[in-house]
C-alpha cells in the first residue's frame, strides 16, 4: 500500500476512474476534478464551483469520455459540463442530477432517474429540459418497499457500462441487473444476497430495520473494468466498517470470484486498473494504492 502523492491537496473525493494511464479524482467540496499521470508531467483540474456558463452550481459527480474528456454532472442546473485539458468544451440539458455513477455511450447519456415504472433514463446531447423529445425511460422499477415513495428513492442506481451492456446496481438492495446497450432489454438478474457474506449483512439489516421510511446504503460503489464487476460494501459485523470489495466475473452468468479486503475501515470510492486498486480512505483523507491483500 503507497499514500498517493499530494493527497492533502484533496479534501473530499467521492468519484473515481482510472483511464489510458491517467486516474481522476472528483472532489465534491472543491467542485473540480483532477487528473494526473503519475508521471509528474501531467497534472490539472478541470470545473470550478459558480454560477457561471462554464462553471457548476451543484456538482454531483462526474463520467470519463472515450476521448478523456471529463463530464461533469451540475445537479444544480441539471447540466452536463464537458471539459478537456484546456478547459469548459460545452453543455447540455439533462434530466437528473443524482449523485450515483452514470456514463455516456455516443452522444446519450445514461443516468438514474426512478420513476413507479422505471430505473434510468437515457437521453440525447439535443435533448431540451420541458420537452420528450430525445429522453428515454428505460429499466425496471424493483419491488423493494411497500411505501411508493420510498421505493422510487431505493430504485436510483449506480449505471456502469460493460461490454455491450449495462449494469444497474441499488445502493440499499442487492440486486444486479444487467441491460442490453440501444436495445436496453433486461438480459439477467443476480440476487447479491445469495452470496453468503451480502446475505448475512442484508439479514441484518432486515432485523434492524423498523421503519419503512429507513433504509441503509450498503453498496456504495461501483466500477467495471476488463470483463469484472467491482462492488464496494459495507459490514456491520464487529463496526461499521466499507472495506471489501466483492468481484464478479461478467462473461456469461455473473460469478463471484473474490473479496477484497483494503486495510483501512472507510472508504468513499475506488477506481482499478491492471494491477492496483486506488481508493479514497475516508478517515485519513487519503488516496491510496492497493494490491489486492485477500482474496477467496
Amino acid at each position: 500500500m503507497e499514500q498517493y502523492p499530494d493527497s492533502s491537496y484533496f479534501k473530499e473525493i467521492s468519484c473515481m476512474y482510472y483511464q489510458n494511464n491517467k486516474l481522476y479524482l472528483f472532489d465534491k467540496s472543491r467542485g473540480d476534478v483532477a487528473v494526473d499521470d503519475f508521471s509528474g508531467n501531467l497534472f490539472y483540474t478541470v470545473g470550478k464551483i459558480g454560477q457561471g456558463p462554464t462553471e457548476v452550481a451543484a456538482p454531483t459527480g462526474f463520467s470519463v469520455l472515450p476521448n478523456g474528456n471529463v463530464a461533469l454532472l451540475d445537479g444544480g442546473n441539471l447540466s452536463l459540463k464537458i471539459y478537456n485539458e484546456s478547459g469548459f468544451v460545452t453543455s447540455y440539458d439533462v434530466p437528473s442530477g443524482s449523485d450515483n455513477r452514470f456514463f455516456t455511450e455516443g452522444n446519450k447519456t445514461y443516468l438514474t432517474l426512478a420513476t413507479d415504472t422505471s430505473s434510468y433514463v437515457k437521453t440525447s446531447s439535443s435533448w431540451k429540459r420541458g420537452t420528450n423529445d430525445g429522453l428515454e425511460l428505460h429499466g425496471s422499477s424493483l419491488h423493494i418497499t411497500d411505501d411508493p415513495g420510498m421505493n422510487i428513492i431505493r430504485n436510483r442506481r449506480h449505471l456502469v457500462k460493460g461490454e455491450g451492456c449495462l449494469y444497474a446496481i441499488p445502493s440499499s438492495y442487492p440486486v444486479i441487473e444487467r441491460y442490453e446497450l440501444g436495445s436496453e432489454k433486461l438480459l439477467d438478474t443476480f440476487d447479491l444476497s445469495e452470496i453468503d457474506c451480502i446475505g448475512n449483512i442484508w439479514s441484518s439489516i432486515g432485523r434492524n430495520t423498523s421503519s419503512p421510511k429507513s433504509f441503509y446504503i450498503f453498496l456504495k460503489d461501483v466500477y467495471y473494468a476488463d470483463g469484472k464487476l467491482y462492488i464496494l460494501y459495507a459490514d456491520w459485523e464487529n463496526q461499521y466498517s466499507v472495506n471489501h470489495i466483492l468481484v464478479l466475473e461478467t462473461k456469461g452468468r455473473l460469478t463471484p470470484i473474490y473479496i477484497y479486503k483494503l486495510p483501512g475501515i472507510i472508504y468513499d470510492s475506488f477506481a482499478v486498473n491492471d494491477n492496483l486498486i486506488y481508493a479514497m480512505n475516508y478517515e485519513k483523507n487519503e488516496i491510496q494504492t492497493i494490491r489486492p491483500l485477500i482474496s477467496h
